[in-house]
């Protein structure tokens, strides 16, 4: 962005870092910033350790969500469901003379375990995930 500014009491127009530089050391102080001094070397283990409290008093404690929470309580009743339901399927499929009577319903049990699956393993994914984050924020 191209302006005019004061440099030293005089007008320039033009913009990039040097325009930047001025209105930085221009309008910070007066709008009551502060600006920090060159940082010297820091032991190791005393930035290791500053780091670590900075981010436990700055960062507010994060919670679980509702939706996050709510899963949580409802997902293992939903499990148990999945789990249940690919016993009966597979219940089903292993039954020898089902694809000679009605090889519709066998394919259609074939592409419900195989769905019922795949949900199962969202299912404990989203479980394990959401479990996980639970304990991490419990600490």
């Amino acid at each position: 962005m191209l302006g005019r500014f004061e440099i030293g009491g005089g007008l320039a127009e033009g913009g990039g870092v040097a325009a930047e530089q001025f209105w930085v050391g221009k309008l910070l102080p007066q709008r009551g910033a502060r600006t920090r001094p060159a940082a010297g070397p820091v032991p190791a283990a005393r930035s290791a350790k500053t780091a670590e409290a900075m981010a436990k008093t700055t960062a507010p404690k994060r919670k679980l969500s509702f939706r996050e929470k709510h899963s949580l309580e409802t997902l293992p009743a939903r499990i148990d469901g999945l789990h249940a339901d690919i016993g009966a399927l597979r219940q089903k499929l292993a039954d020898p003379k089902l694809f000679g009577r009605d090889p519709a319903a066998f394919n259609q049990a074939a592409a419900d375990l195989a769905a019922s699956e795949q949900a199962l393993a969202a299912a404990e994914e989203e479980w394990l995930t959401l479990e996980l984050l639970r304990e991490n924020l419990e600490r």
